[in-house]
């Protein structure tokens, strides 16, 4: 039976734990599940659903994430200490900023194997993100994290070696695997929806947003395509919580 009147059932903010390395970052989630009063078939109910999951514990967290991730001092090779790392709304996602200082170092067999400091210099490195959703061969819905260097701040070699180098690819594949983490755990419903409900969720849209003041949070919009003889029972979970 179609329902006659719309209604709106807010979801309590939930606080879920993404462990990081040595970090442990919170995540709060919530959201809200309303009626569409024209169901798309006789007896079924959708269900529009909107979720909102706050980021602004990550960047809170995120010096000292990258600085686990990405210091490193060979005692010849590549020296590189992550200075700051800040991550913040954009346009079309969201922008990574990573401060470094950067050393190259090499040992002189004729000098005994002493190091010797080659290069050293300060960069700024942008990376574009973007959260998008994809099927995997069985039909899964899984989330996927775009990752693209931007903007290159640094003087002379240093600013060739991260464009062209192992080091601008290792920085970006490193902090999108890190933040795709925050993001599966952000999208996994289990925190915020009853086993009798989640099955009935698709997820449509992902997208990176303003929560306010530059604070990052990732939205989710989609629906619950629920079968006329279980409409009672869902119903009856949001109705309880």
């Amino acid at each position: 039976m179609a329902l006659a009147v719309d209604f709106t059932f807010e979801l309590p903010p939930v606080t879920v734990a993404v462990e990081l390395g040595a970090q442990h970052i919170p995540v709060t989630l919530s959201g809200e599940v309303s009626a569409s009063p024209g169901p798309p078939g006789a007896g079924d109910q959708t269900f529009p659903l909107n979720l909102r999951a706050d980021l602004g514990e990550l960047q809170s967290h995120l010096t000292p994430l990258v600085q686990a991730e990405l210091n490193r001092s060979e005692r010849c090779g590549e020296r590189v200490a992550m200075q700051s790392a800040t991550v913040a709304p954009a346009p079309a996602g969201a922008d990574l900023t990573l401060h470094l200082h950067y050393e190259r170092w090499i040992c002189i067999a004729a000098e005994g194997d002493a190091p010797k400091k080659l290069l050293g210099s300060d960069a700024a490195v942008h990376v574009a993100l973007g959260p998008v959703l994809e099927k995997s061969a069985a039909g899964k819905q899984t989330v996927r994290l775009h990752a693209r260097i931007g903007a290159i701040e640094a003087d002379g070699p240093l600013g060739e070696i991260l464009r062209s180098g192992a080091v601008g690819s290792t920085v970006r594949d490193k902090m999108r695997d890190a933040l795709l983490r925050v993001l599966q755990r952000s999208t996994d419903l289990e925190g915020v929806m009853t086993p009798k409900t989640r099955g009935f969720v698709t997820i449509r849209k992902i997208a990176f947003v303003d929560a306010g003041f530059g604070r990052l949070a990732l939205d989710l919009t989609g629906q619950l395509q629920v079968p006329a003889e279980a409409v009672a029972g869902v119903l009856e979970e949001f109705g309880n919580r």
